[in-house]
C-alpha cells in the first residue's frame, strides 16, 4: 500500500484529500505544517506529498526545498496543492521542485490522476535506482572475482607433457605437482573435466603449431558436463631449441577456471539490457508530456527551451454533457470514459501530424504547426477537429452515453516553451490560445467555431457558416463561423 503524506494547515482540506485517497486504498498520513512533514519524513520513508503553499511556520515552497536537500534518496515526488493560478507562481513552485501543481477547486478524477502519475514515476526512478545498484555490485564482484583466480601452470615438453606444475593442480583435485610430472596436459586436466580434457587434446595440436613458430596462442575451452569455462594461454619457451639447460622446455601453459567470471558477464549484461529496458520506459514517460523533438533536446542537455512560432494554429475542445455523468458514474467508468475518449483523440492527433499539449480536466488541448513548423496547420487542425466530431458520436453509440463536443480554434503566432526541472511540461502562451479557448466556451456543443483568421486560412479547403458577432471576454465583439465541412 502507497504511503501519501498531506502537508496542510487547514483541517478541512486534510480531511477532504484524506477521505477522498482513503477511498482508493492509500494509507494517508497528515501533517499541519512543514516542520511537523519534515519530522514524520525523519522517521519513515514517504516517496509522494502533497503539499499545501500557504501555511504556518514553513510555507510549502520553504518545505520542498527541505526535502531536497534533505533527502536526496530515494527520489520523492512532490504534488504541490494551491489557489494560485498564475503563471509566475507555477514556474516558482516548480523552480523549488514540485513536480506537479493541483488547483483548487479540484476534485477526485484529477487528485487521483495525478496522484496515479507520481505513483508511476516513483516505481520507474526506483526500478532504474536498483538496477543500477545492482550494475554496480555486480561489477565490484566480477573484479573481485577476476583478481583473485589462481590460475593452474604448467612447463610442457614438445609433446604436450607436464615437466614442472605449480601447487594448484592439488587445489584443483587433479592430483598432487609431483605426480603430475609426464602426464599429458589433456590428461591431466580430463582426469576431472573429462570432456575438457578431450577438447583439450585437440587444442594442444593447433597450439603447438603456433609454438614452433615462436607465436602465443589463446583460447577458451569449455567443459559443457560440467558447465565450467576456461581460458588457455600458451607461451612458446625454447620454440627452437639451443638453449641446454631448457632443452626440454618447450611452452608454458596457464589454464584458469572463468566460470564466476562468465556468470557475472551474463549478469552484468542481463542488468545492462534490463536498466536500458527502465530507460526506454523513463524516455517514453517523458514523450507522453512532450513532443520527440523538444524530449531529445532536454535529453542532450539544453535547458532553457523557449521558442516563437509565426504561424501556428491551435484547438480546445470540451465535453459537453460530462459532468452529469459524474454523479451517474463510478469513478473507474468515468476514468475508463475518458481514457477511451482522450486516447482516441491522441491516436487522431498522430495520424494528423498534431501536437497533443495536455488535457485539462475533460477538455482536449492540440496545436499544429509546433515543434515542426508545416505550412498546412490549420488544415490539419481543421481535419481533426471534424473527425473528433465523428468519433464521439461512434464513441457514444458504443459505450452507450450521451457526450458532445464543443470545440474552438484560432491562428496565428503563439510562443512555445518547456517550464520546470523535475516535472517538464510543454506549453503554449499568447492571443491564439487565449482566443482558441475563448472560442470553445462560446461556441455550441456538437460544431466547431473558429475565428476570422482562421476561417481566411481555411476557406478554400472547408465549408463554412457565418455566426456572426460574437462578444468574446477581454476582446469584444469579433466575427466567427461554424465549421461544418471539407471541401471535395
Amino acid at each position: 500500500m502507497t504511503t501519501i503524506l498531506v502537508v496542510d494547515d487547514t483541517e478541512v482540506n486534510l480531511t477532504l484529500i484524506q477521505n477522498l485517497l482513503g477511498f482508493s486504498d492509500y494509507d494517508v498520513v497528515t501533517a499541519r505544517d512543514g516542520l511537523d512533514a519534515l519530522t514524520i519524513m525523519q522517521q519513515q520513508t514517504i516517496q509522494l506529498l502533497i503539499v499545501d503553499w500557504m501555511m504556518p511556520r514553513m510555507d510549502g515552497i520553504e518545505l520542498i526545498k527541505a526535502i531536497r536537500e534533505q533527502f536526496a534518496d530515494p527520489y520523492r515526488y512532490i504534488i504541490m496543492l494551491t489557489g494560485k493560478q498564475e503563471r509566475d507562481a507555477v514556474i516558482t513552485g516548480l523552480n523549488a521542485g514540485a513536480d506537479d501543481f493541483l488547483t483548487r477547486p479540484f476534485n477526485a478524477r484529477e487528485l487521483e490522476a495525478r496522484v496515479a502519475i507520481g505513483i508511476r514515476i516513483i516505481e520507474l526512478e526506483n526500478k532504474m535506482r536498483d538496477l543500477i545498484l545492482m550494475t554496480e555490485r555486480a561489477k565490484q564482484i566480477w573484479e573481485a572475482t577476476t583478481d583473485s583466480i589462481v590460475q593452474l601452470i604448467c612447463l610442457l615438453d614438445r609433446n604436450g607433457h607436464v615437466l614442472r606444475a605449480n601447487g594448484v593442480v592439488e587445489k584443483w583435485r587433479l592430483s598432487s605437482a609431483y605426480q603430475a610430472s609426464g602426464v599429458h596436459i589433456s590428461k591431466l586436466m580430463g582426469k576431472v573435466y573429462r570432456d575438457a580434457g578431450d577438447k583439450l587434446e585437440k587444442i594442444w595440436e593447433i597450439a603447438k603449431e603456433k609454438l614452433a613458430q615462436g607465436m602465443e596462442y589463446d583460447c577458451e575451452c569449455k567443459d559443457e558436463k560440467q558447465n565450467t569455462h576456461f581460458d588457455i594461454h600458451f607461451q612458446p619457451i625454447n620454440p627452437f631449441g639451443g638453449l641446454a639447460e631448457q632443452e626440454e622446455s618447450f611452452a608454458a601453459v596457464s589454464i584458469q577456471d572463468v566460470t564466476e567470471r562468465k556468470r557475472l558477464e551474463i549478469n552484468l549484461q542481463d542488468a545492462n539490457a534490463q536498466l536500458a529496458i527502465e530507460r526506454d520506459k523513463a524516455d517514453n514517460v517523458l514523450l507522453n508530456v512532450l513532443p520527440r523533438p523538444i524530449a531529445e533536446r532536454l535529453k542532450a542537455g539544453e535547458n532553457t527551451i523557449a521558442e516563437y512560432h509565426d504561424q501556428a494554429t491551435v484547438l480546445f475542445a470540451d465535453l459537453v454533457g460530462f459532468t452529469p455523468l459524474t454523479v451517474a458514474l463510478s469513478p473507474r467508468q468515468l476514468m475508463e470514459i475518458l481514457n477511451t475518449i482522450f486516447s482516441t483523440f491522441d491516436s487522431m492527433t498522430q495520424k494528423h501530424g498534431v501536437e497533443k499539449i495536455k488535457t485539462i480536466g475533460d477538455a482536449y488541448m492540440a496545436v499544429a504547426g509546433i515543434p515542426d513548423s508545416v505550412t498546412d496547420h490549420a488544415q490539419r487542425i481543421g481535419k481533426l477537429a471534424l473527425g473528433m466530431l465523428h468519433i464521439m458520436n461512434v464513441i457514444n453509440d458504443h459505450v452507450g452515453i450521451d457526450l458532445e463536443l464543443r470545440i474552438g480554434i484560432d491562428s496565428g503566432h503563439v510562443v512555445a516553451g518547456v517550464i520546470g526541472s523535475a516535472k517538464f511540461s510543454y506549453d503554449l502562451w499568447g492571443d491564439v490560445v487565449n482566443t482558441a479557448s475563448r472560442m470553445e466556451s462560446t461556441g455550441q456543443a456538437g460544431k466547431i467555431q473558429v475565428t476570422d483568421r482562421a476561417y481566411e486560412i481555411l476557406k478554400d479547403h472547408f465549408t463554412f457558416e457565418k455566426r456572426g458577432l460574437v462578444d468574446v471576454k477581454g476582446k469584444g465583439l469579433i466575427l466567427t463561423y461554424w465549421l461544418t465541412g471539407e471541401l471535395r
